[in-house]
């Protein structure tokens, strides 16, 4: 028998839509952001790499952390993350095999640059309270 549950979504005010499903089977947690933007929306910059550039910049890291800490943080609980840009999104991922309550993969993803989900950088995962640091 699936440990799975169905899928909970919930949609903000301010377009974020979130989608959680649960499943115990495995001590794994992937947290996945889409961003409803690639290179079909460069505009005038239209085949110019403008999307996968900003891609990339969430791996140089940020005020408060630095991509080598980043990459640590991630690492060290057995994960790995990465992004990449389509016709249509970008999507920026992280699977950890260890995902304590502190919640450090929400962490990193609270401090993605244009984020429109209220937490901005510095800030928690929505919703939960949870202030990185």
């Amino acid at each position: 028998m699936s440990s799975a549950k169905e899928p909970v979504m919930r949609r903000f005010g301010n377009g974020l839509t979130v989608l959680i499903k649960e499943d115990k089977s495995h001590p794994v947690v992937s947290l996945q952001y889409w961003v409803g933007t690639g290179s079909m929306n460069e505009g005038h910059w239209q085949g110019s790499g403008l999307s996968h550039l900003l891609e990339h910049l969430v791996f140089k890291g940020t005020a408060h952390f630095s991509g080598q800490e980043l990459a640590r943080k991630v690492q060290e609980r057995g994960g790995h993350w990465n992004a990449y840009t389509s016709v249509n999104r970008t999507v920026y991922y992280i699977v950890l095999a260890d995902f304590p309550e502190s919640s450090d993969g929400a962490c990193i993803f609270s401090h993605v640059p244009g984020r429109r989900d209220g937490a901005g950088e510095g800030g928690g995962a929505p919703g939960n309270g949870h202030v990185c640091g």
